[in-house]
């Protein structure tokens, strides 16, 4: 993701950006040169609006009943000297959410969330041009949007058929709100939270040199969060999860564009990036956690070693990146283009990571008897071992990524082209390990469990299509066929009780086909549409996440993994499309009504990274819709949106319960849900 081309590559800077933008730019496959930081499938790219030689603004309003959604949005631009614009726009947005908490009796994921971003233009010649933005927003969430949607028998005969929930009720004696456990809006967590700040500032200069153009793109970008995870979701106490982050980044890109038009065309530039990451997380197991006790059945003396203690995990990592690109564009003849071009990227990398076992209390665990007591204990309980480690490492690599497109204008309406492409996507320090691997340690049974460093992503693929326009302008046809082969491609394995690991997959190929076209079908009505097959198989990827089906008939291998080849990924649907119809009817002289209407089809797919069969998500129909009555010359609208109207059930994300199966023996899984049918109002006016 980039925003007036600076690069945002962690998740808490994607939420602040879609706030009064100019456009948005979506591009498929590698994008190795004007999109340079691990750019490898793909890249979106916003550029917020700018601001104006004369003066407007603008507010908005948005009203959803059903989740008591609130959202208003302000702009104001315009002249400030003879040379001098400025742009400010503000966003609010709170909400109770549209899961229903039954244990603490609130909406979630309650959120209150709000942008302020200014921006201002200096003309400071007819040759020189400085925009500077800056923005700050925070994001409070409590609660998630996650909910257990799943949850099985016990195959272990001590619990006597029960399922995870039973067992929490009826052998521990927690709420029985825990025995809510089927995808119905409501979840049982007994509380989360997430505190968000962030901030950035963008300084662009374009400089004319006669016909070409000197650009400097100086990006400064952080944020900061505290969170805290009920990461057994449910109203049971089990586990303890406080986390911590902070991010700060500063780039600096500097590119020469030729004037264009010219039989040699092209676009050369430097950049550099730092970033420094620093991050902490701690699983605590509280003294009334169920856990204690199960552990002291477990192993003798245990609850005396689990109870009140956790293990606190410490992360950084720095980078610096430096990178040379260049793509120059031959126009061959009136209707023939060659494209070449490439970027040479060197980065380092540094990081550590350290995790040790303490007393809730904020003391260290010293004592080794004790310190080894809690690591078995931690590793009878979690049945992945904890051990105490302090890591370090460094890692230095460089890459050249390389394009070649050939660009063909069969007809004055009809461009087709094929297009050759790398990428590269550096590899790293996992920051969620909770064992050394390889090691030694005589607690340790499964080395195999241990995650540190991971290697870089390399791809190529190969793109074929066209793109039509049909009926005089009034109708355009795009299609294209891709295939797309990974090498070391990284994936996120969960450990099966509470860490993520970072895993390289040897190989993988992806294909598929996509075609989209938009009509203006009369002066009213227009018409669009998207169709894509995606086919996804991992060709060499020995090292896959077992499912709790694989484990019980003892298909995993010795080191708990499974191969993939010939699989699936998480995430791929072999089909689906999108149609949509907007109707544009004036009403007298002063009014005017809009109706759209969108279809959105998927076909079923997994939304668990182990592609455990219990989870698939079925294939479905959503239908989205809005009616609006305006005025002719768009200065007001008032409107009402209908989404997900067909009420579909959507599961975006799903995962075993953590400890269910490996301390339980339970089959069971919660997920991240999206809301059902709902309406809203909007209106807006502009000044």
């Amino acid at each position: 993701m980039y925003v007036d081309g600076v690069y945002y590559g962690r998740p808490q800077l994607s939420r602040a950006p879609f706030l009064d933008l100019e456009r948005v730019e979506v591009v498929r496959g590698p994008q190795p040169i004007l999109f340079g930081k691990n750019s490898i499938a793909g890249a979106i790219s916003m550029i917020t609006a700018k601001p104006t030689d004369e003066f407007e603004a603008s507010m908005s309003m948005l009203y959803e009943p059903d989740a008591e959604e609130l959202e208003g949005t302000a702009v104001v631009s315009g002249p400030l000297t003879d040379s001098l614009s400025g742009r400010l726009a503000v966003r609010y947005r709170e909400t109770d959410g549209y899961l229903d908490n039954i244990y603490l009796d609130d909406g979630e994921a309650n959120r209150e969330e709000s942008t302020f971003r200014g921006t201002l233009q200096w003309d400071a010649t007819a040759d020189l041009r400085v925009t500077l933005k800056g923005e700050v927003g925070s994001f409070d969430v409590k609660g998630r949007n996650m909910e257990v949607i799943s949850d099985n028998p016990s195959v272990n005969p001590a619990f006597g058929g029960m399922n995870y929930s039973e067992i929490q009720v009826n052998v521990f004696g927690q709420p029985e709100a825990g025995l809510n456990v089927k995808q119905d809006q409501k979840r049982t967590s007994n509380g989360d939270f997430s505190d968000n700040d962030t901030e950035n500032v963008t300084m662009t200069i374009d400089y004319a040199m006669g016909d070409y153009t000197l650009t400097s793109v100086t990006g400064y970008v952080h944020y900061e969060f505290d969170e805290h995870c009920d990461c057994d979701f449910s109203s049971a106490s089990v586990l303890s999860v406080p986390l911590d982050e902070e991010y700060d980044q500063f780039s600096q890109e500097l590119r020469l564009t030729s004037p264009g038009g010219e039989t040699l065309d092209y676009i050369a530039g430097l950049f550099y990036q730092t970033s420094e990451l620093d991050s902490g997380d701690t699983i605590g197991v509280p003294a009334d956690s169920i856990l204690v006790p199960a552990v002291n059945q477990r192993v003798p003396g245990g609850g005396d070693a689990i109870g009140f203690t956790g293990a606190k995990r410490k992360f950084s990592q720095d980078s610096d990146i430096w990178a040379a690109f260049a793509q120059l564009t031959w126009n061959v003849t009136d209707r023939l283009r060659l494209i070449a071009g490439g970027r040479y990227t060197v980065e380092d990398k540094e990081g550590t990571r350290s995790l040790a076992l303490y007393n809730l209390d904020g003391t260290d665990i010293t004592d080794p008897v004790q310190a080894g007591t809690a690591t078995v204990v931690f590793g009878q309980l979690f049945n992945v071992q904890v051990t105490d480690h302090d890591l370090k490492g460094s890692r230095d690599e460089d890459s050249f990524t390389p394009q070649f497109t050939l660009q063909y204008d069969w007809n004055d309406d009809t461009m087709v082209y094929a297009t050759a492409s790398t990428g590269f996507k550096s590899g790293g320090y996992d920051a969620r390990g909770n064992v050394v691997p390889d090691t030694d340690n005589p607690f340790v049974k499964d080395p195999s469990k241990g995650s540190w460093e991971y290697e870089d992503e390399e791809a190529t693929s190969f793109e074929v299509g066209s793109k039509s326009r049909f009926a005089g302008g009034a109708a355009e046809l795009n299609t294209a066929f891709f295939f797309t082969t990974y090498d070391d491609l990284q994936v996120s394995i969960f450990d099966g009780t509470l860490g993520f690991l970072v895993d390289n997959a040897a190989e993988a190929e992806i294909m598929g086909v996509e075609i989209d076209g938009r009509w203006a079908a009369t002066d009213h009505l227009t018409l669009s549409g998207s169709v894509a097959w995606t086919d996804f198989e991992f060709k060499d990827f020995e090292n896959g996440q077992c499912n709790f089906s694989e484990v019980q008939s003892g298909a995993c291998s010795d080191e708990g993994t499974i191969s993939y080849d010939g699989r699936t990924n998480q995430y791929v649907a072999d089909w689906s499309g999108r149609l949509s119809g907007d109707y544009v009817m004036p009403i007298g002289s002063s009014l005017e009504g809009r109706a759209t209407i969108d279809l959105l089809y998927s076909d079923e797919y997994f939304p668990s990274q182990n592609l455990d069969p219990s989870t698939v998500q079925d294939s479905y129909w959503k239908v989205n819709a809005r009616l609006a009555l305006s005025s002719a010359d768009g200065k007001w609208e008032v409107a009402i949106l209908g989404r997900n109207l067909t009420d579909e059930d959507v599961v975006t994300y799903s995962n075993p319960i953590p400890l269910s199966q490996s301390s339980f023996g339970v089959l069971s899984h919660f997920g991240s849900v999206e809301q059902q049918r709902n309406f809203a109002l909007q209106a807006s006016y502009r000044f």
